[in-house]
């Protein structure tokens, strides 16, 4: 199910096509509209969690 967020300050939009729990974890899919000037400075995650796997 497709699913939009807009962010309101910057206005990036984010569009969700299929997330992990749609695809029974196998594929997260999204659509990204970056502005001019938008989107995030490179960066990194120290901690993530692991999906669980059957």
């Amino acid at each position: 199910m497709k699913r939009t967020i807009v962010n309101p300050i910057i206005e990036d939009i984010v569009t969700s096509i299929q997330t992990a729990e749609e695809s029974g974890g196998k594929i997260t899919e999204a659509e990204i509209t970056l502005m001019p000037g938008g989107g995030n400075p490179l960066h990194y995650h120290k901690t993530y969690s692991k999906p669980l796997r059957p």
